[in-house]
Order: C-alpha cells, then structure tokens, then sequence
C-alpha cells in the first residue's frame, strides 16, 4: 500500500481497542524499512502504549525502531488531560514556536504533573514493574485455559468462548473492573502500581464467572 505518493504511515506499537494484538517480531521494522525507501514518515501511536505500560517506557523499544514521529497522551500527565508530539530529524522542523496554539496546551499546572508523573515513574521503577506483573498476569491469565493470551507488559488480551460483554458486568458487581473489545474479547490494563493480590483477585473472579 506503500508508494512515492505515500506521505506518512500511521501505526499503533501494540493495536490496543483491537484487543491488544502485538505484531510479529519483524513488522515494525520492515514498515521502517519500506517508509525509508519510498520517503514516507513513520508516526506511532502510542497514547495508550506510553510511559511504561508494555514494560518499556514506549512500546517502540521492543523492536528497536525509531519512529520519525510519537503521538503521547493518556499517562503523560497521570490522569489529567494532556497531550503531546514528540518529532525527530526534518519532521521537527514542521512546527516552530507559535505556529499552533491551543487554549489548554501546554499550561504550566499540566506540564507540572506531567513532570512529576515522569519522576513517580522512574524514581519508583514503575516502567520495571510493569514487565515483572505483566509476566505475572499473564501466566496466571493462561491458567484460566484462554483461546489465547496476548500482550506487553501490563497490556494484556485474551479471547473466551463466552460473552465478554456479559462477563465484564457480572466482575463490575464483583468489584473488578475489566474491559471487553469484542464480544469474545477482554483488556486488561491495570494501572503500573497493581499489587499482585489485585491481580491474584482479578483472575480469580474471572475463572468463578467462566
């Protein structure tokens, strides 16, 4: 689909509505590869993969591809609206001071708590965290006998031959939280600083109600 003509090719790291599919070992790199020879940007998207979740502080990191654009949200400010462009090489240059102003960008009590959501996660060694319980969750995930399991860090899918819709609001009346992306589909995302009795609690109840 890649041609002369192609500007960008935008991708998530980790297709995450999707149902947290993670891509082959050689994918991201080969899309690299081809935007290289055809003098297309590649921009990722990693608003939900950001700032530790897959176990590394972007998701780029386990294939080792440089984007030449990273699109940030969601943890980069822990919880409070914030967004961000991160750019490399010609693609920096696009944008100078003043050229795109927003009435919320970039204020100084967001950019605040996203400095201090940044130190939390190094000085706390949250991004480490992430790859050691989401090793965890998953083992104890494929315990529950699972179509498959899938994921990064504490990015986690699984498929159920069952309702997952149905399943998602009989856990809610158990006091877990979950999301389904697909009616045989469940997401689990729990936040860098689940202990592993939550996740202990969380898989039990998802085997009572399978």
């Amino acid at each position: 689909a890649v041609n002369s003509e192609t500007g960008a090719v935008f991708l998530e790291p980790v297709q995450g509505e999707a149902g947290v599919y993670v891509p082959d070992g050689d994918y991201l790199k080969t899309a690299r590869d081809i935007c290289d020879d055809q003098g297309a940007l590649l921009i990722l998207d990693e608003v939900q993969t950001g700032f530790g979740r897959t176990g590394r502080w972007f998701a780029k990191e386990h294939s080792g591809v440089v984007p030449d654009v990273i699109c940030l949200a969601k943890a980069i400010a822990g919880g409070l609206p914030m967004g961000a462009m991160l750019a490399r090489g010609s693609s920096s240059e696009a944008f100078r001071k003043g050229d795109h102003g927003s009435t919320f960008a970039g204020g100084p009590l967001i950019c605040a708590a996203a400095l201090a959501t940044i130190d939390v996660i190094r000085e706390e060694k949250l991004v480490e965290r992430s790859e050691d319980l989401g090793r965890y969750l998953k083992s104890e995930i494929e315990k529950l006998k699972a179509q498959e399991v899938r994921g990064l860090g504490l990015m986690v899918g699984l498929d159920l031959n069952c309702d997952c819709k149905s399943l998602v609001e009989k856990a809610l009346q158990k006091g877990v939280l979950i999301n389904n992306t697909g009616e045989h589909t469940l997401r689990l995302i729990p936040p860098l600083v689940v202990t592993k009795e939550e996740i202990d609690r969380v898989v039990e109840v998802i085997g009572e109600l399978l």
